[in-house]
């Protein structure tokens, strides 16, 4: 309910879009996801720091994308037998650099959360989307 309210006065904004709701569903909700668009135009961080400026915590939800992560790219989990990475099970070495994959580490650039979790009232609901639709606003030249 409080993530729908959010995304209905949100919804002008067709660059900030909200996560797909499944049909015949009821998700419940602790924040509302959003991606950027074009974030070749609109920095996440900025946009983010912005809206917290409001006095609304936003926030990227994934500043790493897992696979670049220093537990992959160093490989260092799995106690002294460096499985998976070595595994004579797989047969070959596993490695992960930038690039393998490129939408993950895209979406690491353009995600955004907001609160909306259900102990939220109406008035904290509507300062959530009044600082998020005033800073949308002033972002919304760069489109």
């Amino acid at each position: 309910m409080n993530a729908e309210f959010i995304r209905h006065h949100v919804k002008p904004f067709e660059w900030l879009v909200p996560q797909r709701v499944l049909k015949d569903t009821n998700p419940v909700y602790w924040f509302q996801a959003f991606r950027i668009r074009d974030s070749s135009k609109i920095n996440r961080d900025e946009l983010t720091a912005a809206i917290s400026a409001e006095g609304v915590k936003a926030e990227g939800y994934t500043p790493i994308p897992v696979q670049l992560q220093e537990v992959f790219t160093e490989q260092v989990g799995y106690g002294r037998t460096h499985c998976p990475f070595d595994c004579p099970v797989y047969g070959k070495k596993v490695e992960y650099k930038a690039g393998d994959c490129p939408e993950a580490e895209r979406l690491c650039k353009e995600d955004v959360i907001i609160p909306c979790y259900h102990a939220l009232r109406g008035s904290d609901l509507n300062d959530i989307v009044r600082a998020v639709t005033k800073v949308a606003s002033r972002f919304q030249s760069r489109i």
